[in-house]
């Protein structure tokens, strides 16, 4: 991992309330990017396979083969902003579109509990939003994104 994506690892890691972003970035960065073999860009590969002298079922086989490959530094930044969106812009959003549901359905709830849907994902499992709570600022979290993902840039 070179320093920008470690670095904003470590900024995950400093508050634990997203050290488990961190813990599911990192799975992701070891398990590497999934993809079939027909989709293999090394010319080695397919060299190799056309050198076999396969019939078309085996070859169609072997091409259906899942492979990996290691994320490039590109590719996890692209990943940890995608986390982060999805984690300060996406989610906040569709929590108070799912409160306003709720209030507008004439629920009386005083609290939505959101949780994994694999227990596995997140050890702590879900959390509790009141709904009395003030509806999020989204345009503020999408700005102050924006700012984040700026600083990281540089």
């Amino acid at each position: 991992m070179t320093d920008q994506s470690r670095a904003a690892l470590d900024l995950l890691r400093l508050d634990e309330k997203l050290s488990w972003v961190s813990e599911q970035l990192v799975a992701s960065f070891t398990e590497g990017i999934t993809h079939s073999a027909k989709e293999e860009t090394g010319l080695g590969q397919r060299n190799f396979l056309d050198s076999m002298d396969l019939t078309p079922r085996e070859r169609t086989k072997r091409e259906k083969y899942e492979m990996s490959r290691p994320y490039d530094e590109s590719e996890k930044m692209e990943l940890i902003q995608f986390a982060l969106k999805e984690i300060f812009v996406t989610l906040p959003s569709m929590q108070d579109a799912t409160a306003k549901a709720l209030r507008d359905l004439g629920s009386r709830a005083s609290a939505i509990e959101f949780s994994a849907p694999d227990d596995e994902e997140r050890p702590d499992g879900g959390y509790q939003r009141s709904l009395r709570d003030g509806a999020v600022d989204a345009e503020d979290l999408s700005e102050r994104f924006a700012a984040f993902r700026e600083r990281l840039a540089k």
